[in-house]
């Protein structure tokens, strides 16, 4: 019996220099409650979100260094449940039943996590690149934090390239720079 090959992923890591920032915060009543096609009992009656536009210059890796990123970073708790586990992903069987492997002789769960938290797309003949990237509203205001206590922000991200697809593994932000480390 033949296997399936997974396709092969590559792995980038970015490595950007802050060189401006806007913020967006708002929050509200959601409009979803007012009309009874799209209300539920489990409809939030709040909604609160945050949206940071950053611009970097790259500096790592060397063949895009100098390119400019415009990353848009969505603080969101609405739509995404951030809190799952890996089990949440188990694979199911045409039954419904959770999937196995057998590895010498053991069973191990079948898993499909997500393999991302975001994109990024080239814009083509530019030296530019747009990234989209979903976090906690926790987590974007720590970054609004960051970004308007210090000067010197830098931003590592963690790229995955799929056929001609990318996408966002992890991204981080650090005072730190990553030249002198």
């Amino acid at each position: 019996m033949a296997t399936k090959k997974k396709p092969l992923i590559e792995h980038e890591h970015i490595v950007l220099s802050l060189r401006i920032f806007d913020i967006c915060v708002g929050g509200g009543i959601n409009c979803q409650i007012y009309d009874n096609r799209y209300a539920e009992d489990s409809t939030r009656v709040f909604e609160f979100d945050q949206r940071i536009e950053i611009e970097g210059v790259c500096l790592w890796p060397n063949d895009r260094e100098g390119s400019t990123y415009i990353i848009t970073l969505y603080g969101d708790d609405r739509n995404t449940d951030f809190n799952v586990q890996l089990k949440d992903f188990r694979e199911l069987d045409k039954h419904g039943a959770p999937k196995s492997r057998k590895r010498g002789d053991k069973y191990t769960p079948v898993y499909n996590p997500p393999d991302s938290i975001g994109y990024i797309d080239k814009v083509r003949g530019e030296n530019f690149w747009f990234t989209a990237v979903w976090v906690p509203l926790t987590v974007s205001g720590s970054i609004q934090q960051l970004l308007t206590s210090v000067s010197e922000v830098y931003i590592d991200i963690h790229e995955c390239k799929l056929g001609r697809r990318r996408f966002v593994r992890s991204i981080h932000f650090s005072t730190n720079d990553p030249n002198e480390e």
